[in-house]
């Protein structure tokens, strides 16, 4: 597979990692980009800066709709103007 030996992992203090492809490759190499995501997100740089992440359907569906359940309104918790 191209993408898996030339791309790099990029890391955050917490240990995270993440794939990182050029925009070059994943357009050249989409197939092997799709098998990738679909195991773990991979970011997509172009110039050296991050543009897109690329993830699985499903772990894209569970984060929305973790956040959803997070910007819902609280039993008890009133809305006043300043959390609207």
């Amino acid at each position: 597979m191209a993408l898996l030996s030339n791309s790099a992992k990029t890391g955050s203090p917490k240990g995270d990692h993440m794939r990182s492809i050029t925009s070059a490759d994943a357009k050249n190499n989409f197939g092997e980009l799709i098998d990738l995501a679909r195991a773990a997100p991979v970011m997509v740089t172009k110039h050296d800066r991050p543009v897109v992440v690329v993830m699985a359907a499903e772990e894209y569906e569970r984060l929305n709709a973790l956040d959803k359940s997070n910007m819902a309104p609280r039993a008890g918790h009133r809305r006043t103007k300043a959390s609207k």
